[in-house]
């Protein structure tokens, strides 16, 4: 079975939401950063959200371990004002 999508279809056939607000999870990757330019294009109220679950500590660098907190939450802040959009860093840790 073969199945072909059409991008542009898909996003004619969302609602409207205008005048309607959108909270988004803003991680840094390429998901959410797509869902929040689709809600925008949609007319939504976006607030995109970042949240620091853990910060990285000398000793997770001296065990060798990587940890990506940083980077994404560089690459949600780029994302968010490219896509003009207020944003909010939530430190949880």
């Amino acid at each position: 079975m073969e199945f072909e999508f059409d991008a542009a279809t898909f996003l004619a056939k969302l609602p409207s939401g205008h005048g309607k607000r959108a909270a988004v999870g803003l991680s840094g990757g390429v998901d959410s950063a797509v869902c929040t330019a689709i809600l925008k294009e949609q007319g939504f109220d976006v607030l995109a959200v970042h949240m620091v679950n853990w910060q990285e500590t000398q000793s997770t660098q001296q065990e060798g371990t990587y940890c990506t907190a940083q980077k994404d939450q560089e690459d949600a802040v780029k994302v968010a004002e490219a896509l003009g959009v207020p944003y909010y860093i939530m430190i949880l840790s």
